[in-house]
């Protein structure tokens, strides 16, 4: 993946906003895509934006200080000094990892009596926290980000 450093693009879909790439992502050719698309943040917006410009995928995101495209097709994000995120293709943050190097999962159709949040210890697989406010917020958690870390959640 190589930087690319560009002043602004354009969208078919009038997405009115100046995007600075941060890294160009090679995908297998398709009929429905090109053969490079490119991962895209500014203005509180990361996106996926296809070779003509068009907006594959957008959703509101803070300052990004590195992108990866992995195999699966989801995008690794580092947001900020101390966040990382896995995104898929519907923009759900599917993973989290914490300074601490556990995972933070959300569950996010979970129903009544199952953790809407669950933090992993990756070696062990132990479950090391869980949130579980259905009663509250229902199977309506699609993205979620922990804002007090210094390295745990406890």
């Amino acid at each position: 993946m190589s930087p690319r450093n560009f002043s602004s693009l354009r969208s078919a879909d009038s997405l009115s906003l100046a995007l600075a790439l941060v890294a160009l992502l090679t995908c297998p050719p398709t009929p429905s895509h090109a053969q490079h698309r490119l991962a895209v943040q500014g203005n509180g917006v990361l996106a996926v934006v296809d070779r003509d410009q068009r907006v594959e995928w957008q959703m509101p995101w803070g300052a990004i200080h590195d992108i990866h495209r992995l195999e699966n097709g989801h995008l690794l994000v580092q947001q900020g000094p101390a966040a990382i995120a896995e995104i898929d293709p519907e923009t759900k943050t599917t993973l989290e990892v914490l300074p601490n190097g556990n995972y933070v999962i959300g569950n996010c159709h979970a129903g009544p009596g199952n953790p809407l949040l669950i933090e992993v210890e990756p070696k062990s697989k132990r479950v090391m926290w869980t949130f579980d406010q259905h009663a509250v917020f229902g199977n309506n958690v699609s993205n979620s980000l922990i804002l007090d870390v210094p390295g745990s959640v406890r």
